[in-house]
C-alpha cells in the first residue's frame, strides 16, 4: 500500500459509505483481498490539457493536402450568408 492512502482488508466492507463520504474530500483508498490490493478508489479529475500540450499535439497531427482547402474555399462560397437580427447584435450586461 502507497503512503498516505487508507486501506481495506476483507471483511470491511461495511466502511464503504464512509469511503463514498470521504472519497468527496479527495482521499484515495485502496482495496485488498487476502492481504494483496485489488483495486484503488479515487476521486475522478477531469484530464488537464495546457497550451504547450495543445501546441504539440497540433502540430503532431498530419497536415491536409491542397485539395482539402480547394473543398473549404469551395463550400465556403455555397454557405449562404446568415441575415443580421433584427434585435441588433448580442451585448451582454
Amino acid at each position: 500500500m502507497k503512503a498516505g492512502k487508507n486501506c481495506f482488508s476483507d471483511g470491511s466492507g461495511a466502511q464503504l459509505f464512509r469511503v463514498a463520504r470521504s472519497g468527496l474530500l479527495g482521499e484515495t483508498f485502496v482495496i485488498e483481498r487476502g492481504g494483496e490490493p485489488v483495486c484503488e478508489m479515487s476521486h475522478v479529475t477531469p484530464p488537464r490539457l495546457t497550451g504547450a500540450d495543445l501546441l504539440t499535439l497540433l502540430h503532431s497531427l498530419p497536415k491536409p493536402d491542397l485539395g482539402y482547402w480547394d473543398a473549404v474555399e469551395e463550400i465556403t462560397k455555397q454557405t449562404p450568408v446568415v441575415p443580421e437580427s433584427p434585435l441588433g447584435p448580442y451585448r451582454p450586461d
